[in-house]
């Protein structure tokens, strides 16, 4: 009785660790792109968007002058600046690399 009340108990001790598993957000994003859960609605269903915004965007944010501007194949532009490398999602957000 009491071997079965301590497995009873180790059981319910691994529950709470089981349904955290299922429910945990978004691991990783593509290589090289920073992306958070919130940001992965935006990112997933944004239009990708041109060359032009991307530099327009980018030069908003600070990162100026612009050198080295590429899409990878996930519609984010990455490029470098004098502040360093950055990366644009569609949505137009920068970040720094």
């Amino acid at each position: 009785m009491h071997k079965t009340v301590v497995v009873a108990f180790g059981l319910l001790l691994l529950l709470p660790g089981a349904a955290r598993a299922q429910s945990t957000p978004v691991e990783n994003g593509p290589p090289g792109t920073p992306i958070t859960p919130p940001q992965l609605g935006n990112w997933t269903f944004s239009p990708g968007i041109s060359e032009d915004e991307a530099a327009r965007d980018a030069r908003a944010q600070g990162f100026a002058p612009l050198a080295g501007l590429r899409e990878d194949d996930y519609g984010d532009w990455i490029g470098d600046s004098r502040k360093g490398a950055f990366v644009i999602f569609p949505d137009g957000s920068a970040y720094p690399l």
